[in-house]
């Protein structure tokens, strides 16, 4: 696996993330059928919204999280995003949304570059 998301660019990309899971659902009709897939990524992105804030990192404005944390917090978001329209059997459009975002978040979580081992131990 290509390790090419430093942590400056995972900063970079939260909040865009955070907002985009606010405002997709009513940009693209994200649960209109049903109120659990709007309501979900909605919650989803004010909890990054909180998490990228809290996070002791470039974006961080009042840094209480780890960035390791932070990162274990999005590959759940992730997942999540990925199971949800499995288990609970969204419309094919909120399928769709769900699984290329919560793949999405899955591969920048992966693609991570980890600090050099100092700065790792000292998270």
């Amino acid at each position: 696996m290509f390790h090419l998301v430093s942590r400056r660019l995972h900063a970079a990309m939260d909040y865009p993330l955070a907002l985009g899971l606010i405002v997709m659902p009513f940009a693209f009709g994200i649960g209109m059928g049903d109120a659990l897939p709007f309501a979900l990524s909605f919650g989803a992105g004010l909890l990054l919204l909180l998490v990228t804030s809290l996070t002791d990192h470039e974006a961080g404005v009042l840094p209480a999280i780890s960035f390791r944390a932070h990162r274990i917090i999005d590959g759940i978001i992730g997942a999540v995003f990925v199971a949800a329209p499995l288990g609970f059997g969204f419309s094919s459009g909120d399928t769709l949304y769900y699984l290329t975002v919560g793949l999405t978040i899955l591969a920048v979580v992966s693609a991570h570059r980890d600090p050099a081992p100092a700065l790792a131990a000292a998270e």
